[in-house]
């Protein structure tokens, strides 16, 4: 009599397999994908940084601005022209991504629209570039190309929310 062996992959190698594919599946996924949260944490930090901007024009008898640089990539404090005041933002920066301490710059993919520019008042209102107050709610938009997230700035109070 004549055995015949008939090869095939023992249940050990076929789950070994699957969970290599899963690991990979799940790397690979984390890699490609946004996650909305790293939109919501910009959005959170350009909040801080508006409210800052609105609290440094508190202080002080001039407006001070938060201008979005680079088709909204990026944005910068700017203090009154003539103010001897230092602009800078709260928070750590990374120098390695072209922060300093007056630019803070989005996540990869991230970008805002809705203003160029946003300046508030000695009294904390938003205002145009002619220093008058606003009539209407500005509204920025995040998105990361997939999802989006919006600050709305009130008028006559300013309140970033």
């Amino acid at each position: 009599m004549t055995l015949t062996s008939n090869k095939a992959f023992t249940l050990i190698e076929i789950i070994a397999v699957l969970l290599l594919l899963g690991v990979l599946g799940a790397v690979i996924g984390v890699h490609f994908t946004r996650s909305p949260s790293q939109l919501v944490t910009e959005r959170d930090r350009l909040e801080l940084h508006l409210r800052h901007a609105q609290i440094q024009a508190l202080a002080d008898t001039d407006p001070w601005e938060i201008e979005f640089l680079s088709g909204g990539t990026s944005w910068q404090l700017i203090p009154p022209p003539d103010s001897a005041s230092i602009a800078r933002l709260p928070g750590v920066f990374s120098p390695s991504r072209g922060e300093s301490n007056d630019t803070r710059v989005f996540v990869s993919g991230i970008t805002v629209s809705g203003a160029s520019k946003i300046r508030f008042d000695a009294l904390g209102r938003p205002v145009n570039n002619s220093d008058t107050p606003i009539s209407s709610a500005l509204t920025l938009t995040l998105s990361d190309g997939t999802n989006t997230r919006t600050l709305t700035i009130l008028p006559e109070t300013g309140l970033v929310q």
